[in-house]
């Protein structure tokens, strides 16, 4: 995440770029690609900063690594008519160990009283270097949330082995806000800084005791972008930040953190539709077929992959069967996803994300089954209430490793085959009879 090598900035960028983002601090780097970040709590506040016109884009949650589809969000997206979506951005970060940087600040003006470690003490121990080692072997207890628990079992059994009691945060707890309390409670509250002002300069004069340099420190796992802060990035190579600015909150102790699994994230780019243009031709819009409207998007898409996202209702009066909408994307072989938005139980929406490789898949065999399938969800006595909800290119695949089942053709020569065999040797066996029978009397 934060070491930018999944997005590069664009300075060119202007205007506030709203964002809703979970815990791991994902969604901020991809709002500030596109512009001026500016959080919200939820994706209807998100939606809402948009359409009032107080930033150009937003910037909601569509799926993650650990907690699946945000149906939540989506089933949000649906009742915003002025929203449309662009396009869809990805991010992914990993965990690595910091410990509260007052913490080390209190340990450091221990051992220097005349010193001020706060300088190029904060976040900014190169990796490797002794003093990163020194301060990390003053380590005696490491929390970790519940997704670090399960992302990070090798280094947590590492940290355990060496001694280090390892302590998990209630769920929905803060890693970040909950282990800069605590730290905080462990500070010598008789600690004192003075700065003095001469005319050769200032300087910082500490009284403190000697037992304060013997402290223990508390670790925490977090991951890198919000260890960094979310002002700059975190450059591993250096253990400095990306930027001019830095989160002061915590120093990095360890980054080695590769060999566990990252955390992922995508994201969809929201914009206001744009208004309908006054005047023009006075010559009506040619009339086009659903058929006709899906194609023509997706012949005007560029990138390696097409995504589509259509919601269809599967339940209420009159709804026709789901199935009938799929059956032609599955006989095509063609990768989807149906994602039921349970928010909605009267009607039980299922949004179908469909996803088409154009540089090897986007044959018209399959363009014509998207075509029958948007025809049949469109179609009014199904009462579907279908909603075309995106239509955007993607660099990358969302599919890895899924094999989408085909339909497999009838053999029906094999079974032509079978049934004449058959009889074939029923004719015979009634032949036998016929002649045996008489010959034992029997007939």
């Amino acid at each position: 995440m934060a070491d930018g090598s999944h997005m590069k900035s664009t300075s060119s960028s202007t205007g506030f770029v709203v964002y809703q983002d979970e815990e791991f601090g994902l969604a901020h780097d991809v709002a500030r690609d596109l512009g001026r970040p500016s959080r919200r709590l939820s994706t209807s506040d998100t939606l809402s900063a948009l359409i009032s016109q107080k930033a150009t884009k937003a910037i909601v949650p569509f799926e993650s690594d650990r907690n699946g589809y945000n149906t939540e969000a989506l089933s949000t997206l649906l009742d915003f008519k002025d929203c449309i979506i662009k396009e869809e951005r990805s991010n992914e970060d990993q965990y690595l160990l910091a410990t509260p940087s007052f913490s080390i600040n209190e340990i450091a003006q221990a051992a220097f009283p005349g010193s001020n470690p706060a300088k190029g003490a904060f976040g900014a121990l190169p990796v490797g270097s002794a003093a990163q080692q020194f301060y990390r072997n003053r380590v005696n207890i490491v929390y970790a949330s519940t997704d670090a628990f399960e992302r990070c079992t090798s280094t947590i059994d590492e940290l355990r082995a060496n001694g280090i009691e390892v302590r998990r945060l209630p769920e929905g707890t803060s890693a970040y806000r909950e282990v800069l309390d605590l730290a905080r409670q462990d500070l010598d509250p008789d600690r004192k800084v003075k700065t003095q002002v001469t005319d050769k300069g200032h300087a910082m004069i500490s009284d403190t005791t000697a037992a304060n340099f013997a402290k223990p420190l508390i670790g925490v796992l977090l991951p890198r972008g919000v260890a960094a802060g979310l002002t700059g990035g975190f450059n591993p190579n250096t253990g400095t930040a990306n930027g001019s600015e830095f989160n002061s909150d915590y120093v990095v102790l360890g980054d080695e953190l590769a060999e566990e699994s990252k955390i992922s994230s995508r994201f969809l780019v929201v914009e206001r539709k744009p208004a309908p243009k006054k005047g023009g031709s006075s010559k009506p819009p040619k009339l086009m077929t659903e058929r006709e409207k899906i194609i023509s998007k997706l012949d005007g898409i560029t990138a390696p992959y097409a995504r589509i996202l259509l919601k269809v209702d599967t339940r209420g009066e009159r709804t026709g069967d789901i199935a009938d909408i799929t059956q032609p994307l599955v006989a095509a072989g063609v990768k989807f996803r149906p994602i039921y938005l349970h928010e909605r139980p009267e009607t039980l929406p299922a949004i179908l994300e469909i996803e088409l490789d154009m540089m090897l898949g986007a044959t018209p065999q399959v363009k014509k089954a998207i075509g029958t399938a948007f025809e049949r969800a469109f179609a009014k006595p199904r009462n579907h209430d279908p909603v075309l909800m995106a239509v955007y290119g993607s660099t990358t695949t969302s599919f890895s490793g899924v094999i989408q089942p085909t339909v497999q053709k009838t053999p029906w020569g094999l079974y032509t085959g079978l049934g004449v065999f058959a009889l074939v040797m029923l004719g015979a066996i009634v032949f036998g009879l016929s002649k045996a029978l008489p010959a034992l009397g029997l007939l």
